[in-house]
């Protein structure tokens, strides 16, 4: 799937409005909570929404730069089965659509613990 589109949350993915749909095609770089739950399931959460890179239906393109280390800084909820890690990535949109992930880079887990506009875990 080159790109995922705005969908309801009964397909699995979360709304994508953040920014109006007029705001066209353009280069932008967010940081937050990446979150990986099962065996597909990767996306980043920031301070205004979540963004599913990758699920069972397909995942974004340009998914293969996102490289997680694992044994690196990170968080596991074994309750919620789920791990937490920190990062940032650029990403070209259109409107509020993640069309394309072009750079990844993960960060330790304190510098989303410590940011008062992102959502806590």
């Amino acid at each position: 799937m080159k790109c995922l589109t705005r969908l309801g949350a009964a397909t699995g993915f979360l709304a994508l409005a953040a920014l109006p749909a007029s705001a066209g095609v353009r280069d932008e770089t967010i940081c937050g909570w990446i979150e990986m739950e099962g065996q597909y399931y990767v996306a980043l959460k920031d301070a205004y929404d979540t963004y599913v890179l990758s699920n069972d239906s397909g995942s974004i393109d340009g998914i293969e730069t996102v490289r997680i280390d694992n044994r690196g800084p990170g968080w596991n909820d074994p309750e919620a089965r789920e791990a937490r890690y920190c990062g940032c990535m650029g990403g070209t949109f259109n409107g509020a659509e993640l069309i394309h992930i072009y750079d990844f880079r993960q960060k330790e887990v304190s510098a989303c613990i410590n940011d008062p506009k992102l959502p806590r875990h």
